[in-house]
């Protein structure tokens, strides 16, 4: 899988600075949704109070039938 690279404006990485903005990679949802399915852990809510792109509760829907509660927040990009 190739990731494209989005270069930056001025003002979009002062608020990334300012927000502490990081969006955890795919992969590594991913990662971490299988690993628990091999512990045999599946979750039944799934509560992502800084959800941003929305990797995790994306990995997480695809990996656990097992969800039956979802509550994603963000704070809105301005």
């Amino acid at each position: 899988m190739h990731s494209k690279t989005k270069l930056l404006t001025k003002s979009e990485i002062k608020r990334k600075i300012e927000f502490g903005d990081f969006q955890t990679p795919i992969e590594l949802s991913t990662a971490l949704c299988l690993y628990l399915f091999k512990e045999k852990i599946f979750p039944q809510s799934l509560v992502e109070p800084t959800c941003g792109e929305g990797h995790f509760v994306t990995a997480s829907l695809n990996q656990f039938d097992s969800i039956r509660h979802l509550a994603a927040y963000d704070i809105p990009m301005l």
